[in-house]
């Protein structure tokens, strides 16, 4: 996958939809709940910007990357990192610069 390929209106189509993880169609699923865009600094590639992902899924996933299914996005390796605990389960972060 080109970096070109991976920009912020590939996902926002998606928010609100799941992803599943890994090639195991009834592994751990994450909710993609925002996409949102980061403000430029320099000679960026791209426009910058960041995924929200929920999941209820015990025991939480460790910060490394995954390889994350959807239907309208598509399947791609994606590197998340846990920033958080809500009612609803664990926040995980990707960050795009």
């Amino acid at each position: 996958m080109t970096e070109a390929m991976v920009a912020i209106e590939r996902f926002a189509p998606c928010v609100g939809q799941a992803f599943s993880i890994g090639d195991a169609p009834d592994g751990p699923a994450l909710k993609l709940v925002e996409a949102s865009p980061l403000t430029a600094h320099g000679n960026a590639v791209r426009a910058p910007f960041v995924l929200l992902f929920q999941s209820a899924h015990v025991p939480m996933l460790q910060q490394a990357s995954y390889r994350l299914a959807n239907p309208t996005a598509g399947t791609l390796d994606i590197f998340l990192v846990p920033v958080g605990r809500d009612a609803a389960g664990t926040l995980y972060e990707a960050v795009f610069n």
